[in-house]
């Protein structure tokens, strides 16, 4: 099936209070979707301590400022053209290292061996997650 995003598809940002991110999903989410696609907005003043693990792979895409990106043990700073791709069981987060918000583009992926839906937009401890209230016209929702 197809779905096509258009400028103004998909409706308002929705936000995670606890951490000041924005977010708006572009498409995927549907049970049958392996992908789901996400543009994340980063403010400068908040972030998410929080390091999450889920099943599936990830790839963000760094559309404007400087993203540190922390894997495991590990430490990746990227700028605007820069991305990364991960196994999203790793532990991993991201930090806004810039003087302004910061703008990501980023693909989630499902495991083939694992198909229960991760909500990583939850953060334990905190309430209920803000869903969008988008509308798909080619797969339904």
């Amino acid at each position: 099936h197809v779905t096509v995003h258009r400028h103004g598809d998909a409706g308002e940002d929705q936000n995670i209070p606890s951490t000041g991110y924005r977010w708006r999903l572009f498409a995927g989410g549907m049970p049958n979707d392996d992908l789901e696609v996400f543009h994340l907005v980063f403010p400068r003043k908040n972030r998410m301590d929080l390091m999450v693990s889920h099943p599936g792979q990830e790839y963000c895409y760094v559309i404007s400022g400087r993203i540190r990106f922390h894997v495991g043990a590990e430490t990746f700073d990227l700028a605007p053209g820069e991305g990364i791709l991960l196994n999203s069981e790793l532990p991993h987060r991201a930090d806004n290292i810039s003087d302004d918000e910061a703008r990501i583009l980023m693909v989630v992926a499902k495991s083939a061996q694992k198909s229960e839906h991760f909500d990583w937009w939850r953060v334990p401890g905190t309430a209920a997650p803000v869903r969008s209230t988008r509308t798909k016209t080619s797969q339904g929702d």
